[in-house]
């Protein structure tokens, strides 16, 4: 609002002092410029600092009927980086897998969003918890992961 009332002020000044004109504004009437800003959609990077030990640890806690297999599994998708997206090239293109556990996001990326888990893609949390819901699905099996159907691990 000022910037608004300072502008018409300094544009009348400035005509004043081009044309000479030498009279005596007795009253200043200025409007109020009013800007509307229309919302925009923005990406916020998060990162998250958990270390190798914590996740490890959070990964066992997820899975304490078959930690080890968990962590195993987690290690060869991921290397257990938090924030990695898959750098396998289809002949479709990239694919869509994130986080610890490369969730594969055409597969489960719905089902994510609807238990809540929106940010599995950079969530070590949301990533473990999705991994766990899929396993669970799964029959509490490991098939769901390349890693183990290809007995990489």
């Amino acid at each position: 609002m000022a910037l608004g009332v300072l502008l018409g002020i300094l544009t009348g000044i400035s005509l004043d002092i081009a044309t000479g004109d030498k009279q005596v504004i007795a009253e200043a009437k200025a409007e109020e410029l009013v800007v509307v800003v229309e919302p925009q959609e923005v990406m916020i990077e998060i990162r998250y600092d958990w270390d190798k030990e914590r996740i490890i640890e959070e990964i066992e806690k997820a899975f304490p009927e078959d930690p080890k297999t968990a962590v195993k599994v987690a290690k060869c998708e991921s290397g257990l980086i938090v924030d990695i997206q898959s750098n396998h090239i289809l002949d479709y293109g990239r694919e869509k897998s994130w986080g610890l556990f490369q969730i594969h996001e055409p597969a489960w990326d719905k089902k994510a969003k609807q238990l809540g888990y929106e940010d599995y893609k950079t969530s070590p949390r949301d990533n473990i918890d999705m991994a766990r819901w899929i396993y669970e699905q799964s029959g509490k099996k490991w098939t769901a992961w390349s890693c183990w159907s290809k007995k990489m691990i």
